[in-house]
């Protein structure tokens, strides 16, 4: 379900949505929200965002590990910062990497602001995810995914807080210890079984 008046967020349930408007700060950005949506719609069509959005989902569930496992690595080396999910489409197939929410992308600081400031305020139940696609000229586009708790970030952090730094140098999941590659493993069947989740 879609916020009526920005159009631009998403919610899992009515009781989401109230949450976000009465707690997460939703009601003190929705008329800003929505002069951004505006911009946004300029560059994509519906049609080609609900395609991008499906793309994007798919691409996370196949590699949901690796990209929890490169969290991992990140909260880690960076604990104090923010991160988001670059799904990058440029090259044909997908790569994935995770950044600093202080590497901007491109967009406006009133608008990136936003997008972070949001995130924060969600307490782990938003997590920032960019898909970027090549072309004529690189052109990306925000798709927050939301979920209905914060434990897949309260689990990231846990297992971030209690590895070894030599356990997570390898730049694949596949060259961690087997102890990391399972809690991870358990982290993405939870998320499977028991989170609710929208991109």
């Amino acid at each position: 379900m879609r916020c009526s008046g920005c159009l631009s967020m998403y919610y899992c349930s009515k009781e989401c949505q109230r949450r976000d408007w009465m707690h997460g700060g939703h009601r003190d950005s929705c008329a800003r929200r929505r002069k951004l949506h505006y911009i946004e719609q300029q560059t994509l069509r519906t049609r080609d965002k609900s395609f991008l959005r499906a793309l994007m989902d798919h691409d996370y569930m196949a590699a949901k590990e690796e990209i929890f496992y490169r969290q991992v690595k990140f909260m880690r080396a960076n604990p104090c910062d923010q991160f988001y999910v670059v799904f990058d489409y440029s090259g044909g197939e997908v790569s994935i990497t995770v950044k600093s929410t202080s590497d901007n992308p491109g967009y406006s600081e009133e608008h990136w602001e936003d997008y972070t400031s949001r995130e924060e305020e969600s307490a782990g139940r938003m997590e920032l995810h960019l898909l970027e696609v090549g072309g004529f000229g690189a052109a990306y586009w925000m798709v927050p995914m939301r979920s209905d708790s914060s434990k897949i970030e309260e689990g990231l952090e846990r297992i971030a807080a209690t590895a070894g730094l030599d356990e997570i140098q390898g730049s694949e999941l596949q060259e961690c210890p087997r102890n990391i590659r399972d809690a991870l493993g358990r982290l993405a069947e939870e998320q499977d079984e028991e989170v609710v989740y929208i991109h």
